[in-house]
């Protein structure tokens, strides 16, 4: 009899998980899906081993949180299948939206399939942040800690953007327009500025720059990217007060023409 109630027990339990996952799986489908790439401590909290950050149960990091209202997050630590010639990969083939704040270093197969995917129609929401502020808890040269500086000047180069660095510039977060005539801003900490290289546009690529080189939005074939050069407003802040961070994320996803 006590074996007979056990099994019942289990097998009411998996039609209890099966219920919940068919109840919640349609409302995640609804919604889109948005790639994300990133060194920061986004999508999962900085911790010394997989165990440590599948145990933690702290809230989940604010950016995530915000994106999961509206999008389905699909992590990646790659862009191109090992092995291939940089062409449009499986992983970037089922998605419309791409965001890319602060990635790690990519490979050169990463970069091509990058553009290739931008190129056919892609959106990428790019934060670039040649100096990054963010505190971590792992130290200098630990493959662990965020992207210090980001290494993506080649593709930039190749949408006909150069990223500058003013290395005069006085350390601080400060609140800054991330285009001109909005009242939407956000706090930078030792900015990039994003220029136009010479030659540019062209038929293909053009990108229009805002807020003294803080942003660009570029046409790349029939695709389009926005570049921001910094990546503070992605902190977690000291005080844990949000205060414009949300307000100005949800400004820069909304200036893409996302895809309906």
């Amino acid at each position: 009899m006590a074996r007979t109630k056990l099994a019942l027990g289990a097998v009411l339990l998996v039609f209890v998980l099966a219920f919940i996952a068919w109840s919640v799986a349609p409302r995640e489908r609804e919604k889109p899906a948005l790639g994300l790439m990133t060194s920061l401590p986004i999508y999962w909290s900085e911790a010394s081993s997989i165990e440590d950050m599948l145990a933690q149960d702290s809230e989940p990091h604010w950016v995530r949180a915000r994106l999961e209202e509206d999008f389905r997050l699909v992590p990646l630590d790659s862009l191109a299948v090992p092995g291939s010639a940089g062409e449009v990969s499986e992983r970037l083939a089922p998605l419309e939206r791409l965001l890319l704040a602060q990635p790690a270093a990519l490979p050169p197969a990463d970069l091509v399939a990058l553009d290739s995917w931008v190129r056919g129609g892609g959106h990428l929401l790019l934060f670039a942040d040649p100096m990054l502020t963010a505190h971590s808890e792992f130290g200098l040269g630990d493959r662990r800690r965020p992207q210090a500086i980001v290494m993506i000047d080649p593709l930039l180069a190749r949408w006909g953007l150069d990223l500058l660095f003013d290395e005069e510039q006085t350390a601080g977060e400060r609140l800054e327009a991330f285009d001109t005539g909005t009242v939407r801003s956000g706090p930078v900490n030792l900015p990039g500025r994003l220029a136009t290289r010479e030659g540019f546009p062209t038929a293909m690529e053009a990108c229009w720059i805002a807020a003294n080189g803080l942003t660009a939005n570029c046409s790349i074939g029939a695709g389009e990217v926005l570049v921001v050069a910094d990546a503070a407003l992605l902190e977690e802040p000291d005080d844990g007060v949000l205060t414009g961070r949300e307000e100005a994320l949800d400004h820069l996803l909304g200036s893409l023409s996302w895809p309906g």
